[in-house]
């Protein structure tokens, strides 16, 4: 397992490779399921928790497709049956995060939070960013 985890060191390319060791199969009775959105998808679970709804993270900051990005935190936020907890932090590995756009944009009311002290560095969403900043 800590061979795969120095392979995999990013926890969702962790949870993708820990999902294909796995075969699929209906949600349990009882204990907790660990998965990934895309892994999620036409599941529901009593309690959801998803981690890493901070911008430049969901959606992630080299995104090709934003509705596609859109579309994922949509199938994350409405996994949930009764109960949905979704955390964000404000700082990881040195830089500045916001919380997700897409929090905001499904409705839901954010918590007081404190602004990032570490430098937020300007998200650049795929090709089509690269391809904005290099005509302008």
């Amino acid at each position: 397992m800590l061979a795969a985890a120095d392979e995999h060191p990013e926890p969702a390319d962790f949870v993708f490779y820990a999902e294909q060791l796995t075969p699929r199969k209906e949600t349990p009775d009882e204990g907790v399921t660990l998965t990934s959105i895309h892994g999620a998808k036409g599941l529901e679970f009593p309690c959801v928790i998803v981690a890493g709804c901070a911008d430049r993270i969901l959606p992630h900051e080299r995104c090709e497709d934003l509705e596609e990005e859109r579309r994922l935190a949509y199938v994350a936020i409405t996994r949930a049956e009764r109960e949905l907890m979704l955390t964000c932090s404000t700082e990881y590995r040195g830089r500045g995060y916001l919380p997700s756009p897409f929090l905001t944009e499904a409705g839901l009311e954010l918590p007081e939070y404190e602004e990032p002290t570490a430098p937020q560095e300007p998200a650049e969403r795929g090709r089509a960013a690269a391809a904005a900043t290099t005509t302008a």
